[in-house]
């Protein structure tokens, strides 16, 4: 969610519907399904749920009608476009080496490497004077994100976040 609205923007409507579908003796929900819609009328999806076997990978697409690109965990495995760039193959081709790990099999294996990017890059712009990446209003916005689907799925509505 905090990628999603880093690359989309906030969303003006949130629909959402939570459920108890496998794991019924936790406290929490284990799957959860949204949809967003954005200002400029784009619509977004968020799909959760701790209740398939054996687990995917942390998926991001963004599709558009010039082009999409498709994450994987760490690593870009779609990336079309109706009008080719110099740079497009060095793209498709990049591999991360340090893998943040999706947990979505196995969450011991998620790992700290996303934290300490997101800590390195704060010492950076404390050092250099810049505005970190993130800030904290991208933080506050993924959160009201995720209060407002908890809010439609009470309500059985579509809310503001």
């Amino acid at each position: 969610i905090d990628l999603l609205q880093w690359y989309a923007g906030m969303p003006s409507e949130v629909s959402c519907r939570v459920a108890h579908r496998v794991h019924l003796g936790i406290e929490a929900e284990d799957t959860a399904c949204a949809t967003l819609l954005f200002p400029g009328g784009a619509l977004g999806t968020v799909e959760a749920t701790t209740a398939a076997w054996p687990g995917w990978s942390r998926r991001i697409e963004l599709c558009g009608e010039k082009g999409s690109v498709a994450l994987e965990d760490d690593q870009v495995v779609r990336w079309d476009f109706d009008e080719p760039w110099p740079d497009d193959s060095s793209i498709r081709s990049a591999k991360d080496s340090s893998s943040m790990g999706s947990g979505a099999g196995a969450p011991n294996a998620i790992t700290a490497v996303g934290h300490q990017r997101q800590l390195q890059d704060l010492v950076d712009a404390l050092r250099t004077g810049r505005a970190p990446a993130i800030d904290g209003r991208a933080g506050r916005n993924a959160v009201a994100i995720v209060q407002a689907m908890y809010e439609s799925s009470r309500r059985q509505a579509a809310v503001a976040p």
